[in-house]
Parts: C-alpha cells; structure tokens; sequence
C-alpha cells in the first residue's frame, strides 16, 4: 500500500486469514464472502478429492414462488430455475424493503455471520447483529445431496427445509443468552435474475434463515462496529467512506488496504472535507516508518 508514494505494507504483506473486510457495494461482498469460504474449504478439505468434507455446508432457499404476468405468486416447480437461482443469484440480486437474503447460504462452524431481522433486539437480536456459527440441526431422517465448488472440494448442501434452526453465539461477551437459536422464516424480495444476456427483474417470495455471511461487510453496516483490523477492499469516493474505514479500528495501524495507491482527493470537490484525513494518515504511516 502507498500513501502519497510512501511505501507502508509492501505487496507481499499478507494479513489475518479472519480479518474484517470493508467493502462498498453489496457484489464486492458477495465476492470476499464467497471466496472466503472457498479457500476455507481448500485449506480443511481432506487429501482424497472424492472425500466429502464435511466441515462446511450450504442452505439453499426453498419454498419460492414467482410473481407472474396475472398478478399472482405461483410456486417455483421447475429444477432447472432452481438450479439457475441457487447458481447464477446472490445476496446482491435480491433487493428487499428491509433485510438482506442469501439464495445459497455458505457456512462452516464459527463462520462470521449478521443477522437480517430484529428477533429480540434488548438481548442483542437486531438487524446488524454479528454472531459466529456453533451448530446446523437438521431434521430427524433429512438427507443431504452432494456438489463440488469450482475450487473442486465436494460438501454437503441442504434445502432451508431440512433444517430446524441454526444455533449462533454473539459476538458480544456481555450479551445473555450468548448463545441462541435462529429459525427461518419467509422474505418477500425483487430478484435481479439473468436469462441468457439479458438481466431482468423478478418479484419473488422464499424460506430463507435470516442470516448472511459476514467475512466482508459495506460501510453502512461498519457504522458503529470497532476492530483491530480492517481491511479496506476497494477506494471509493462515496460520502463518509474515508471517515468509516478509518474509525472502525482501535489503532491504526490495523488498517490495511488492498489498493496500491489513494487518488488524490483534491481533484473531486466532493471530497475535499476528507482530504485532511488523508493528510493524517500519511502523516501517522511516515512516522512508523522512522
């Protein structure tokens, strides 16, 4: 990373495999959380690629219906736009009044998770809750089915169906109970859904738990979250971002970021309240290298 072509983590620094990623846009989430999960399968997975690993899971939404062209919502019945929702569909695609979805819910056990419904919000359980993973209960005589990632490890996946509820601990220590139980429930949502080249927009219903992957998260929801690292995905002129990623962090020190060199903020109007921040950090980053 360059601040003002001072050279501050060299590009061969690798950071903390579970650090907080801050992204801007709900695909760049998609994309950090997705290939999280990923290399986390590639490094746990066992030698024999045959082998199920079966330290990771997938829970796909079921129950889906459509809304078609007589103003009614009739259920989905076809395998294959299933298939090409779970495949082709991410949080990012479905755009809800309140909340988020994932059509392909990633976990392993203590995977970083935000709950998307406020269940019991003076204990902890709010929209923008962040817990960690503990236990899958699947119902009594439920089987999974068996696919293989890109990265070529094989797991198991379950409909939201053949699940009971999912048992998560909050991050928060001071929080009672710290560990609870989620159930599903049904969301309502308009789904960005790609037929060939062309992209259109589908107003959809499901059964989804009210939970998201947590790996990589956007500014609106850092507000209010400290860490002792943060790593910055991409730079963005958006109001505040430059404010957000850099109070997130107990030290600075703590901020990495994935860029190779800050624009220079004086060119966008928009932006020049920021620009002392960015003389701070210079400032703070050339006196750690002394």
């Amino acid at each position: 990373m360059y601040i003002n072509h001072h050279c501050v983590v060299s590009k061969n620094h690798k950071p903390n495999s579970n650090i907080q990623v801050a992204c801007h846009y709900n695909w760049e989430r998609d994309v950090v959380n997705t290939t999280v999960f990923q290399q986390f399968c590639v490094a746990n997975a066992p030698a024999d690629a045959d082998n199920v690993y079966m330290g990771a899971i997938m829970i796909l939404m079921d129950s889906m219906e459509m809304y078609n062209d007589h103003k009614q919502y009739v259920p989905v019945t076809s395998n294959r736009i299933k298939k090409h929702f779970w495949t082709t569909c991410g949080e990012s695609d479905c755009d809800m009044d309140n909340g988020r979805v994932d059509p392909a819910l990633k976990m392993y056990y203590n995977c970083p998770l935000m709950l998307t419904k406020n269940e019991d919000v003076p204990n902890g359980q709010a929209n923008g809750s962040r817990v960690f993973l503990r236990k899958v209960h699947v119902k009594p005589g439920e089987q999974p089915f068996i696919i293989k990632l890109h990265c070529g490890v094989r797991i198991r996946v379950f409909r939201v169906t053949q699940i009971d509820r999912i048992t998560v601990k909050h991050e928060m220590k001071d929080m009672l109970p710290r560990c609870f139980d989620v159930k599903t429930h049904g969301v309502s949502f308009k789904c960005k859904m790609k037929i060939e080249k062309e992209k259109i927009e589908v107003r959809m219903k499901g059964i989804q738990f009210p939970l998201v992957s947590n790996s990589a998260t956007t500014g609106h929801k850092l507000q209010g979250y400290t860490a002792s690292q943060l790593l910055v995905w991409n730079w963005h002129y958006a109001d505040n971002w430059v404010y957000v990623v850099l109070s997130r962090v107990r030290e600075m020190k703590g901020t990495v970021a994935r860029f190779n060199k800050v624009p220079d903020a004086r060119r966008n109007g928009a932006y020049a309240g920021n620009f002392q921040s960015l003389h701070s950090l210079r400032y703070y980053f050339r006196r750690q290298l002394r």
